[in-house]
């Protein structure tokens, strides 16, 4: 079954996915996002497991930022610095 929404309700999927997105990039890695992320497109489909995924991409330039990137190891749980 397929639902068609009104460009107002999507409209609000988009800002409700997309301040998901900021709120998650900000606790994951620390980025806080000052402007708004631009929507590229979003697919649903199950996977092999029978899960029902959205895949949403978004795109946001960033100018100038002084990242650490961290390795983790699924392992042993250490973490080192590249």
């Amino acid at each position: 079954m397929y639902l068609k929404a009104s460009r107002f309700e999507q409209k609000g999927i988009i800002d409700i996915l997309r301040l998901a997105a900021k709120r998650e990039i900000l606790e994951e890695v620390g980025l806080d996002l000052k402007h708004e992320l631009e929507y590229i497109i979003s697919n649903y489909f199950v996977d092999s497991l029978g899960s029902h995924v959205i895949d949403t991409i978004f795109h946001y330039k960033i100018e100038k930022t002084d990242l650490i990137i961290v390795k983790y190891h699924s392992i042993t749980g250490s973490q080192t610095k590249k």
